[in-house]
């Protein structure tokens, strides 16, 4: 049942996300390719739900660490939505808090995983537009205009 729960909620993340940058502003040009310096963090996004991968398996004896690796290698997530999903998975959020704090993500790597899937989903998307959607899928404002700034560099 755990399993059709994180279903569920990555569907309707995905959802968010995709309503989210429906409003991006009309560009000319196509924008640069993944730099190579984020390429190896940054999965291929699926261009059909066919393709796509399954969920990562998660179990009632995962811990709360092998939680936040499996959810961090299918998709990036600001620690808003991390904390959310773990709280989900029935850990407390004093738990969840501290294995997040002490995990040592790098918030704003996780932010720019983001803009780079945004910007292959919607190439067209303006930086305000960028930012605005980052900050609508909880990473803080100086987070998304780091993402903004370096999705591409």
């Amino acid at each position: 049942m755990k399993f059709k729960g994180i279903l569920a909620l990555v569907c309707a993340l995905s959802l968010t996300l995709a309503l989210a940058g429906c409003g991006g502003a009309a560009a000319t040009q196509e924008p640069d390719a993944a730099p190579e310096n984020i390429s190896e963090t940054v999965d291929a996004v699926p261009e059909t739900t066919e393709d796509a991968p399954a969920l990562p398996p998660v179990s009632e004896t995962m811990t709360v660490a092998e939680d936040i690796e499996s959810y961090l290698s299918y998709m990036p997530l600001s620690r808003t939505d991390l904390l959310d999903l773990l709280v989900y998975d029935g850990f407390s959020e004093e738990e969840a808090t501290a294995a997040v704090d002490n995990a040592g993500i790098d918030w704003n790597a996780q932010a720019v995983r983001q803009a780079v899937i945004q910007m292959e989903t919607l190439p067209d998307t303006a930086y305000d537009e960028l930012v605005d959607y980052l900050e609508s899928v909880h990473f803080t404002h100086e987070q998304a205009v780091y993402a903004a700034d370096n999705y591409a560099n």
